[in-house]
């Protein structure tokens, strides 16, 4: 709806107003039409209304409602890949927690220049937060660190992942984001250190395994190790030891050594 006044004189002084003009728009072709009442030396009225006809309403973008279109559950292309993990806040990181990180890869990371890779990558990273366990698998990283916050966790995750595909040369090989779990309880300190110490027994159902550099085993009392966890474990002597951190909080120095 338009409204308009509008003020025309004439040749003989007399004044033409035009109020309250309403033109009416039916969305279609333009028709005019034009009422003019007219005397000299009084106010008179103008109308002038608009019809449109024959033009159809514009269609409104149903974006929360309705069958078609729109936001609703089941919506959109279905995943190709596994979802892999969400991209929301991440939990609140304190230096009394250790926590559990799993990097998941592109390419096979289990090999000498993976563990070159590896050992810069906690070198770097130290300035930032403590390495406490790890364990090289074929496509994917596990850790147990400590930080004092999620700044300093963010700010370390980023130097080690950067190092590690730096020294890779394979350009981008991380295949999403790293997976975070604070430890909040000696139950849960306890477990995350078995499955990242015997990932590769957990995952084959193997009876034994090597304490080699692709794990912080070799790091640790082998025949303690064996016999609290009752898996056959053969020693070997590395060429060098991938230097760790020592742990800090009470749940890492209970939770992360043998009973």
């Amino acid at each position: 709806m338009f409204g308009w006044r509008l003020g025309l004189e004439d040749f003989s002084g007399g004044f033409w107003k035009a109020s309250n003009v309403i033109g009416a728009l039916d969305l279609g072709p333009f028709q005019l039409r034009r009422n003019l009442f007219h005397s000299a030396g009084e106010y008179s009225f103008l109308r002038i209304k608009i019809l449109v006809k024959g033009m159809r309403k514009q269609i409104e973008l149903n974006l929360d409602k309705g069958k078609l279109g729109g936001r609703r559950k089941g919506a959109g292309r279905k995943r190709t890949i596994a979802r892999g993990v969400d991209h929301k806040k991440r939990e609140i990181i304190t230096s009394s927690q250790p926590v559990h990180i799993n990097i998941k890869m592109n390419i096979p990371v289990k090999s000498e220049t993976g563990l070159l890779a590896l050992e810069k990558s906690i070198a770097n990273s130290r300035r930032y937060f403590h390495i406490l366990h790890y364990s090289l698998q074929w496509n994917h990283i596990h850790l147990i660190i400590e930080a004092a916050d999620n700044k300093a966790l963010f700010s370390g995750m980023r130097s080690f992942t950067n190092t590690f595909v730096k020294v890779m040369g394979k350009g981008s090989i991380q295949k999403e984001r790293y997976h975070l779990h604070p430890l909040k309880s000696m139950k849960e300190t306890k477990n995350a250190f078995r499955y990242v110490i015997f990932n590769e027994v957990h995952h084959s159902k193997k009876t034994s395994m090597r304490a080699d550099l692709f794990s912080s085993l070799h790091q640790l009392n082998i025949r303690e190790m064996s016999r609290q966890f009752r898996v056959e474990i053969k020693a070997c002597k590395p060429e060098k030891i991938i230097q760790l951190d020592q742990p800090a909080s009470w749940l890492a120095k209970q939770g992360l050594k043998p009973t």
